[in-house]
């Protein structure tokens, strides 16, 4: 894949990308202005995604380094559903998470473009 070097093929019509290595590289190569990043989308488990509630979540001591990774992992993910729009004209869903099962889960959620 151009996007990421691991891509599990899970049927006919879903993979499984495994952004990890991207996302280091990302954060290797751009200064990370932390209180400019954010999820883009939804954010499971928040009642109204607003945008206080996201960098509450974002600044959590316990979940920082996790929720950083998963905040780059959102802006790969913008980037490769946009590029599908416009060279496919396909709308695609993307969950992000740190294991596929939750991926999935996420996914699933707020289909199609969400």
């Amino acid at each position: 894949s151009k996007h990421c070097k691991i891509v599990k093929k899970a049927s006919v019509d879903e993979a499984f990308l495994d952004l990890t290595e991207e996302v280091e590289l990302y954060m290797s190569e751009n200064k990370l202005e932390l209180q400019n990043l954010y999820f883009r989308g939804k954010v499971l488990g928040l009642e109204e995604n607003t945008q206080e509630e996201i960098q509450k979540l974002m600044f959590c001591s316990v979940f920082r380094e996790i929720n950083v990774r998963l905040a780059v992992a959102s802006i790969l993910v913008e980037r490769i559903r946009l590029e599908v729009l416009q060279e496919l004209k396909y709308t695609c869903s993307a969950g992000i998470s740190v294991n596929v099962m939750l991926s999935k889960l996420a996914s699933g959620l707020n289909k199609p473009f969400n």
